[in-house]
């Protein structure tokens, strides 16, 4: 299994790691921070979905299990 390195757990970084574990890479993910930190975009969007009767609209795909190795 080839492997990746993703830097930044920001929206953009994990995005890139789940596509890169969906394609069959192992994929470490690398944050300074807490991951995800400070990410409130689209907070409400979910919801907003739900009641409109769409609560799978704009969902790719479903995470069952992620592993997050961290070190300090």
């Amino acid at each position: 299994m080839e492997k990746i390195a993703v830097i930044g757990g920001g929206p953009a970084g994990l995005s890139a790691a789940i596509e890169a574990v969906s394609s069959g890479f192992a994929v470490t993910l690398f944050e300074k921070k807490k991951i995800g930190e400070n990410i409130n975009c689209a907070e409400g969007f979910f919801d907003t979905l739900k009641l409109l009767g769409e609560p799978e609209a704009g969902v790719r795909f479903r995470v069952k299990n992620i592993i997050v190795q961290m070190n300090k």
